[in-house]
């Protein structure tokens, strides 16, 4: 009877020692990353184009290397590629930049049946077209305009770690399902807040839907480490607090002149752009930013001592799918060295 119980205690440790190493290992197993720039149009990958090497330089480099400085493994899938269920369940992380060419109907089953599985996703919008048939499978729809500027609410929460860290081309959410949890938005009121982060539970996984095409390091940072650690179980359960708003300022914005909203103005390479805007009163300079529909990159983000600006003949053209929609606004530095609140936004159009 003895040597039973001796028996019997040594089988538990073992199994309770196998099954803690086990649990050991796993927690050391480095982070599989999959980044699906299948279809991507020249946004991740350029300046590549035919050929695609992640070891080469690419606009999406930074990011990635930022998550192999982790030990982690990164995938950064081809042009071209196809998408199925398996391969991304490969992955812990699948991050879907925003998609130039469209997706095939088994391709958008598979992202729904992966994440049903438990796949985290991290849909990045903005800086595509108007259809994004995986955010739409869904129940997401990104925007079909972007404006430039910071987020005006947030809950804390860790996806929203670094979500102030800068200015940034944003695109909000005009769509998504009532069991959606937004976590920032661009402005404070109801029903207008412009959600730009938040995430979506689906079956064992999860979405977390990002309103900007190549979202700036510090945040992104924080962003794929908050998914690497939670669960679906866990994001659901982390404690959030009331949401925060963001300082108004008392300084005076600046008053936006010309171009006027709705104005065309014509191909760059026929003519200057100027852009005027209202003094304002002890400012010693000013911010422009002007920014297509739906770029990642404003065209010009400058500094002048002067309440105008202008952008000379260029030998550039603007293709006739980025004609509309183009935005503009002013901010003014103070004495102090400060900056003042953004004008409000005028939107003009480029003639054919």
């Amino acid at each position: 009877m003895r040597e039973v119980s001796r028996l019997f205690i040594f089988l538990t440790v073992f199994a309770f020692s196998t099954i803690h190493t086990t649990a050991q290992q796993e927690l050391r197993k480095p982070v599989r990353v999959l980044v699906d720039v299948s279809k991507d149009g020249g946004l991740w990958w350029f300046p590549q184009a035919h050929t695609f090497n992640a070891n080469a330089y690419h606009q999406g480099k930074h990011l990635a290397d930022l998550m192999r400085a982790k030990g982690w493994k990164v995938i950064e899938l081809p042009r071209g590629e196809v998408i199925t269920f398996d391969k991304l369940r490969e992955a812990d992380i699948v991050i879907r930049p925003p998609a130039f060419f469209n997706y095939k109907a088994d391709e958008v089953s598979a992202y729904q049946q992966s994440v049903l599985a438990g796949t985290r996703l991290i849909l990045l919008g903005g800086g595509a077209t108007d259809v994004d048939p995986i955010a739409e499978g869904f129940g997401l729809r990104f925007d079909s305009f972007n404006g430039f500027g910071s987020v005006k609410q947030w809950t804390p929460h860790p996806l929203t770690a670094n979500i102030q860290c800068c200015d940034l081309p944003w695109t909000p959410l005009s769509e998504m399902p009532s069991s959606a949890v937004v976590l920032a938005s661009l402005n404070q009121l109801e029903p207008n807040r412009l959600p730009v982060l938040g995430y979506l539970p689906y079956g064992s996984g999860y979405v977390v839907f990002v309103g900007n095409a190549l979202t700036h390091p510090s945040l992104f940072d924080s962003v794929t480490n908050a998914v690497a650690r939670l669960s679906i179980e866990d994001i659901q359960q982390v404690s959030m607090g009331q949401p925060v708003v963001a300082e108004r300022s008392l300084e005076p914005r600046p008053k936006l002149i010309e171009p006027i909203s709705d104005a065309t103005l014509p191909q760059p390479y026929s003519a200057e752009w100027r852009f005027d805007w209202e003094d304002v009163p002890g400012a010693k300079g000013y911010e422009i930013v002007i920014l297509g529909r739906t770029a990642v990159f404003p065209l010009a983000q400058m500094r002048t001592v002067k309440s105008e600006h202008t952008i000379p003949i260029s030998q550039g053209y603007i293709a006739a799918h980025n004609l509309l929609g183009w935005s503009w606004r002013v901010r003014a530095q103070n004495a102090n060295g400060t900056w003042g609140p953004w004008s409000n936004v005028l939107r003009f159009n480029v003639s054919k």
